[in-house]
């Protein structure tokens, strides 16, 4: 009899434990068998502001899916150079990256465009930025085309502030600046800083504040809130406002690690990059307004170049960095025909029309 109840027990109660774990795991989106954990990387140190707009986002979609995805950080290129990020992310080693595309060169080459500087604010540049990548169906498709072959999905685009020149003489004009040194980005800032009558020279972003001090160089084209954070401000005498927006640092997924997502996941983590591209410029400007503070308490200049200087530099970057650089770059690439049909939509919307 014993046996016979302990045998009915055990068929009533099989579809009880088959059952619970389901209920369990469907209840309680964040328990451990559900958490993904995702890796990522970047040559930034944590203070610097994309790695706190980076943060920001993971500290997002943590928020937006309770703990369902959660994120390994690894900053200051632990894990990888700054070009490396770019295969790093490529071959699945890592399964997100934020890195300037600019500085990847042919790694990518056609995606690389809207991190050049735009004639506009930044929020202006970073929903112009926005708008060529993933709004108007002909670029998208050339962008989208790139990204494939890289193996990567790239998410929307940050600001990190735009470029602005600093001094170490007092200066309120470019004019002011003929004959001076400055920091050298890449090849076409010989021509670029040539029309100013400056001399560029070939300096390594931590070697900024020695060479000021030293007189290797007499000015910085550098964003204001690296120019605070490395301390340049102590061996300047003026900042000098360019009436440029900048559009840059987006997250760039693996794109298989990004398919295997869940439709749910994928738009919640679209929805926190969207936003963290919002909040980025607010981040920013809040970063700016400080460190004009702190160079005026510091006894530094700090205005905007006259409009007609403005507009003959940012021509300058227009003629040698995107139609002459960028375009014989992806001619070498192979690309120039999609460059072409990109350059149709950029020489408007740099100008933030």
């Amino acid at each position: 009899m014993k046996k016979r109840v302990s045998i009915v027990l055990a068929i009533l109660l099989v579809p009880v434990f088959l059952i619970s774990p389901i209920l369990v795991g469907s209840a309680i989106s964040s328990s451990s068998q559900n958490v993904i954990k995702l890796k990522f990387s970047c040559p930034f140190i944590e203070a610097e502001p994309p790695a706190v707009v980076a943060n920001h986002f993971m500290d997002l979609v943590e928020q937006k899916t309770n703990g369902r995805v959660k994120f390994n950080r690894f900053f200051a290129e632990t894990l990888a150079k700054h070009a490396e990020h770019i295969q790093l992310v490529g071959t699945g080693s890592v399964d997100l990256v934020m890195v300037v595309p600019a500085y990847l060169g042919r790694e990518l080459v056609l995606n690389q465009l809207c991190d050049f500087p735009f004639y506009c604010s930044n929020e202006k540049a970073v929903a112009q930025a926005n708008k060529l990548m993933m709004e108007i169906p002909e670029t998208k498709a050339i962008f989208d085309k790139e990204q494939k072959q890289r193996n990567i999905k790239i998410l929307y685009w940050n600001t990190n502030g735009a470029m602005e020149l600093l001094s170490k003489s007092k200066a309120t004009s470019l004019a002011d600046m003929k004959g001076k040194k400055i920091n050298l980005w890449a090849p076409p800032d010989v021509k670029i800083w040539g029309e100013f009558g400056m001399v560029p020279v070939p300096i390594f972003i931590a070697d900024f504040y020695e060479s000021l001090s030293r007189g290797v160089i007499d000015s910085v084209y550098f964003p204001p809130g690296g120019s605070l954070a490395l301390k340049l401000f102590e061996q300047a005498k003026s900042n000098l406002l360019l009436h440029q927006g900048d559009a840059g640092t987006p997250i760039i997924f693996n794109l298989k690690t990004w398919e295997k997502l869940p439709d749910d996941l994928q738009e919640v983590i679209m929805e926190a990059s969207r936003e963290t591209s919002q909040w980025s410029v607010g981040y920013n400007r809040g970063i700016a307004e400080h460190t004009y503070k702190t160079f005026k308490d510091a006894g530094l200049y700090v205005g905007a170049v006259p409009k007609e200087e403005s507009l003959k530099l940012f021509e300058a970057l227009m003629k040698y960095t995107t139609e002459e650089f960028w375009l014989g770059m992806c001619k070498k690439a192979g690309v120039g025909d999609e460059a072409e049909v990109l350059l149709k939509y950029w020489r408007e919307m740099a100008w933030g029309r």
